[in-house]
């Protein structure tokens, strides 16, 4: 083997470990804190129910950059047990909110001097994102739903140290901390969330219909003749009409691990009345072969240029949300103009195969 070889062939399997790391399923018996803030009441419910049914990740490079991020976040707590007059403690602590089937583990605790422990939480972020975020509310507002997601989960640890102040008594009840690392340059941000009646009733009502309709599933299963198992197409058709109504956003959907299982058509989707429907051969031919190499790495980024190159014959016009959407056989588009300061524009490509229509 050439030294060429064997740097190729290092890169491959560095990235194919990635990948097979990520493809590993997760159980869920419980709701946990880091995706209850998830916008669709589906893919909840699924999570509970049907976790093995998610498709699993295919992109090498997504994964390397999600494994990536959990580094970072297990780099900044070392860096803050290190940091003269700060005090890192009660580190993945469980907690659980029996009422609400909820349980999780925080990051950590921190402190200065002798003030209260802050229930804390670390995540590696891009520097555009890192940017962005310098509020609650900008976290609250984000137009990327596992950020909006974040607030939910620090305050849902939060409640674990209210109601029990007995054993929480040095961990300060009124507000939690997120800390942004930014993954390229290593600045941090901690951003605090306070505590938030308001958005702590909305969790509680929709995590109880959650529960409600996970355990309305698992009865009509066990009440089946023969008894129902998810892996069969028997459990999987008794399983459809008992779930809730999907979300049908077209930012969430088509990367949604169950997007193939929901089945969700175009029209819920995306706003269809904006899309452009276009019959090109040779671009339908480059998204295939861009699909067909995916676990290929180089390959597929080859495959990507060339349908990244025909895109740029195209003409967007804006839609929704400043959006243009375009449908190309069974491929749907989505394209943002993206304005960097002090250089030119350019558009942004995201591209989902969508699944087959309902039979």
């Amino acid at each position: 083997m050439t030294p060429a070889e064997f740097a190729a062939q290092l890169r491959e399997d560095y990235l194919d470990a990635k990948l097979q790391k990520a493809r590993k399923p997760r159980p869920h018996h419980t709701n946990h804190p880091h995706s209850a803030g998830h916008p669709c009441d589906r893919y909840l419910v699924l999570l509970r129910v049907a976790w093995g049914l998610q498709t699993p990740p295919s992109d090498p490079i997504k994964a390397a950059l999600f494994q990536e991020g959990h580094h970072q976040e297990h780099a900044l707590v070392t860096d803050l047990r290190d940091l003269h007059g700060y005090r890192v403690a009660l580190q993945n602590v469980p907690v659980a909110l029996p009422d609400l089937e909820v349980t999780g583990e925080w990051d950590f605790c921190l402190r200065r001097g002798e003030d209260l422990y802050m229930v804390s939480d670390a995540k590696g972020v891009s520097p555009g994102i890192f940017r962005s975020l310098n509020t609650v509310q900008d976290l609250l507002d984000h137009r990327r739903h596992f950020i909006r997601q974040w607030p939910i989960q620090l305050l849902l640890y939060l409640e674990a140290a209210r109601r029990d102040r007995v054993a929480w008594a040095h961990v300060n009840p009124d507000v939690a901390l997120l800390i942004l690392k930014d993954k390229v340059t290593g600045d941090i941000k901690p951003v605090p969330i306070p505590w938030d009646e308001d958005i702590m009733e909305y969790v509680h009502a929709r995590l109880r219909i959650i529960n409600q309709d996970v355990r309305k599933i698992v009865q009509a299963w066990m009440a089946a003749e023969p008894a129902c198992d998810v892996a069969t197409e028997y459990g999987r058709q008794t399983l459809r009409p008992l779930l809730p109504t999907p979300l049908a956003d077209g930012g969430v959907c088509p990367s949604c691990p169950y997007y193939h299982f929901c089945q969700v058509e175009p029209a819920f989707v995306m706003p269809i009345a904006h899309a452009e429907v276009v019959e090109d051969p040779d671009l339908e031919e480059a998204l295939e072969e861009r699909e067909r190499r995916k676990a290929e790495h180089e390959a597929f980024e080859e495959a990507d240029a060339d349908v990244k190159a025909l895109l740029k014959g195209y003409t967007f016009g804006p839609g929704p949300k400043d959006k243009a959407y375009l449908v190309v056989g069974p491929f749907l588009i989505t394209a943002m103009e993206i304005r960097p300061k002090g250089k030119p524009p350019y558009w942004k490509h995201d591209i989902w195969r969508r699944p087959d229509p309902p039979k």
